[in-house]
C-alpha cells in the first residue's frame, strides 16, 4: 500500500502515543540521500515537536546487493541505526516503523551542516544554535565530530554479529 495523503500520514502518527493528538499541517519535501527513498518534512501542531521527517521507503536492495542476508536499503538502515544507538552515537530516533506501509517516521534533527558552519553561512536554525553555543562554536561542534569519528574509529569488529 502506498500512501499518500496528509490524512493518511496522520493515521501513522497515532502509532506512536507522543503524537496521537498531533496533526499535519504542511508536508515539505526534501532532497534525497544516496539512497532510493524520498523524504519530506511533516509539521505539526499539538505534538512534542515542531516537526519529524517522513520517509518514503524503498524495498530496493541494501548495500552490496543486500549482503550475505539479503537486506533491503530500509532494513540496513535499522540496523546500522541500532548498531550506532548501541555504541552511543546519536542518530534520529525512529517514532513509527510502519515498513507495510513503506513509511518510516522519524525524529527531525534539522538541516544544518557542519560545513556551513565553517564557513559562517548561517539561516536561522544555525544562528541560533551558534548563539546557543557561544563565540567559540565552530571549535565546539568540530570537537563534537572528532568525538564521533574517534567513537566510531574504537568499535570492533564482531564477527558474531
Amino acid at each position: 500500500m502506498i500512501m499518500k495523503s496528509l490524512q493518511e500520514f496522520s493515521g501513522l502518527l497515532g502509532k506512536n502515543s507522543l503524537f496521537s493528538k498531533a496533526g499535519i499541517v504542511e508536508e515539505v519535501k526534501l532532497a534525497g540521500d544516496a539512497s532510493t527513498r524520498q523524504y519530506s518534512r511533516l509539521l505539526l501542531t499539538g505534538a512534542p515537536v515542531n516537526s519529524i521527517i517522513l520517509m518514503r521507503l524503498s524495498s530496493a536492495p541494501g548495500p552490496l546487493g543486500g549482503g550475505p542476508n539479503n537486506l533491503s536499503q530500509d532494513d540496513t538502515f535499522i540496523e546500522l541505526q541500532a548498531f550506532l544507538k548501541k555504541h552511543n552515537i546519536r542518530v534520529p530516533e525512529i517514532f513509527v516503523d510502519a515498513r507495510d506501509d513503506k513509511i518510516f517516521l522519524v525524529e527531525d534533527i534539522g538541516s544544518s551542516m557542519l560545513s556551513k558552519f565553517a564557513r559562517e553561512e548561517f539561516d536561522g536554525e544555525m544562528e541560533e544554535l551558534a548563539s546557543k553555543l557561544g563565540n567559540d562554536y565552530k571549535r565546539v561542534l568540530f570537537k563534537k565530530a572528532i568525538d564521533v569519528a574517534n567513537t566510531l574509529q574504537q568499535i570492533t569488529h564482531d564477527p558474531a554479529a
